[in-house]
């Protein structure tokens, strides 16, 4: 589930520690442990930033698209005559009430 990028830290830094695993003392091991955390964690921000930098791309274009739509329906609307008494009348029938369904 993790990405590449996210990978690739996280296998960078415990290459880095795993150099010496031999050759250190106990003392170190707490401090390994910390870092090893850390990498984990930063690795994982890594891969939530890049979801949220892929969200917030399509967010963009969705919100781009919508507003273009906006555009055109109020340049639509605009062109409509707003004046009732100048509209076309139905035709047909004889003003009589029809019973509603």
């Amino acid at each position: 589930q993790r990405s590449e990028e996210g990978k690739q830290w996280f296998s960078r830094v415990m290459e880095l520690i795993g150099k010496g695993r031999k050759s250190d003392s106990e003392q170190f091991s707490q401090v390994r442990e910390v870092v090893e955390g850390m990498a984990q964690s930063h690795a994982d921000l890594l891969d939530r930033f890049n979801d949220m930098s892929r969200q917030h791309d399509s967010d963009h274009k969705t919100i781009e698209k919508l507003s273009a739509e906006l555009t055109t329906l109020r340049d639509q609307l605009a062109g409509q005559d707003g004046d009732p008494t100048d509209r076309f009348r139905a035709t047909g029938g004889n003003a009589a009430e029809m019973p509603g369904f």
